[in-house]
């Protein structure tokens, strides 16, 4: 592999787990303010993480068993596929401050995964976080435009920064260093697209671990299958060649690995449904 696995296999471990989370890109499915005096939402269960932000009023959480009461500041940041109860007990007006997200290392692996984040918080820079959560909600309400745009995602990412930088300087979460040395090796290895080929066996011979071990430990830590996790890395750079470069299709297909274009395409249309010919044709940007 290129250099940069051999200088992130020489930094200290928590500095490591920094170097995965610099690479998360923050995905908004959904947001909004609402004002609700009425609320009793049972057995959710979302494919994406839910966060919601009591600006005034009260409202309740229940996971497991467990039931968090949460008033004006409270933060609630629920996992994907997590069941939760979120409801009123009261008839008084609370003001919600919600997303629904995605936050993946290169598109791929949860990088809330590396942290280990409280269900209920209390934010202290309430007023920052108010101010920072309206400007992401007036850009996205503003006009279609490049400039509104490049607003939009910039505010999110200081409104998830803030987040982490009051959960970490509050000690309420903490970088995961429970992850082995080899494995987070096999993540930098696997997750710089390239010519090489990387199969489990190779793994296996390389870490001097068995196939399956390295197979059900990767995906415990990082929630993705080494393999599957290599695969979509190699299309989302494939997708990235297509759409931003002259670069012909089977000279993309052998810098991505493939032996042959007939290899490459015939992945390509079973993974995307097109072929990479009419995926560049219609996503070409330039």
């Amino acid at each position: 592999m290129c250099g940069a696995s051999g200088r992130k296999r020489g930094l200290p471990l928590a500095e490591k787990i920094q170097d995965l989370l610099q690479n998360a890109i923050l995905d908004i499915l959904d947001y909004d303010i609402n004002t609700r005096r009425e609320m009793d939402s049972r057995n959710r269960d979302f494919p994406f993480y839910v966060m919601s932000y009591v600006k005034r009023g009260e409202a309740c959480l229940r996971v497991g068993g467990q039931v968090y009461r949460t008033g004006p500041g409270s933060i609630i940041i629920v996992p994907p596929h997590t069941l939760h109860d979120h409801y009123k007990e009261t008839s008084g007006e609370t003001e919600f401050l919600w997303w629904h997200f995605h936050f993946r290392i290169f598109g791929v692996v949860d990088a809330i995964r590396i942290l280990r984040l409280p269900l209920v918080s209390r934010l202290s820079a309430q007023d920052r976080f108010e101010q920072l959560f309206r400007r992401y909600w007036e850009a996205m309400h503003g006009p279609k435009t490049l400039p509104n745009l490049l607003r939009s995602r910039a505010f999110g990412l200081d409104v998830m920064a803030l987040i982490l930088e009051e959960l970490i300087s509050g000690r309420s979460i903490e970088t995961n260093l429970n992850i082995p040395e080899a494995f987070l090796g096999i993540f930098w290895e696997i997750s710089e697209p390239g010519p090489e080929k990387i199969s489990l066996n190779y793994l296996s011979e390389k870490y001097h671990m068995s196939p399956a071990y390295i197979s059900n430990r990767f995906k415990k830590f990082f929630g993705v299958a080494p393999i599957e996790m290599r695969r979509e890395i190699v299309f989302r750079q494939a997708k990235l060649l297509l759409r931003t470069g002259s670069r012909s299709i089977g000279d993309i297909a052998r810098s991505l690995g493939f032996e042959n274009v007939f290899d490459f395409t015939r992945a390509f249309t079973k993974k995307e449904g097109v072929s990479p010919t009419a995926y560049r044709r219609t996503h070409r940007t330039f």
